[in-house]
């Protein structure tokens, strides 16, 4: 994966291109785009952007058929945001209410229960 410059505002610029590749169905690029978003928002402490994307990871796991890497990304995600006290926003609700309906739809409930838990347990280091 190649480094994007470190510069304010770099991560939501690649968050934005990930979002836009995701809904065209890019998958390959929609995941490169979240992990740099990542990278670069970890590096500017950027922890609105670290939350959104890592729900944007587990869409793009779902969509590459790794619905146990979906299932604990998108936890990590959620423990993150209850950590800020910040509510969901109302366009990252429908990625991760989709993702989740379908989770639902290929695990059982118990694997599904167990993974989300792993994934409140994960650490962004």
């Amino acid at each position: 994966m190649r480094k994007a410059p470190f510069f304010r505002g770099t991560a939501p610029i690649a968050l934005s291109l990930a979002r836009i590749a995701l809904r065209h169905h890019c998958y390959d690029d929609a995941g490169q785009y979240y992990k740099e978003s990542l990278s670069v928002a970890w590096e500017a402490k950027e922890i609105f952007v670290l939350k959104q994307s890592l729900e944007g990871l587990s869409a793009v796991a779902l969509a590459e058929k790794s619905p146990e890497r979906a299932a604990r990304l998108l936890d990590a995600a959620e423990q993150l945001r209850r950590s800020m006290g910040v509510p969901p926003v109302v366009w990252e609700r429908d990625i991760n209410e989709i993702t989740i309906r379908e989770l639902s739809a290929i695990l059982d409930r118990d694997a599904l229960e167990t993974l989300r838990a792993e994934g409140c347990a994960m650490s962004l280091k």
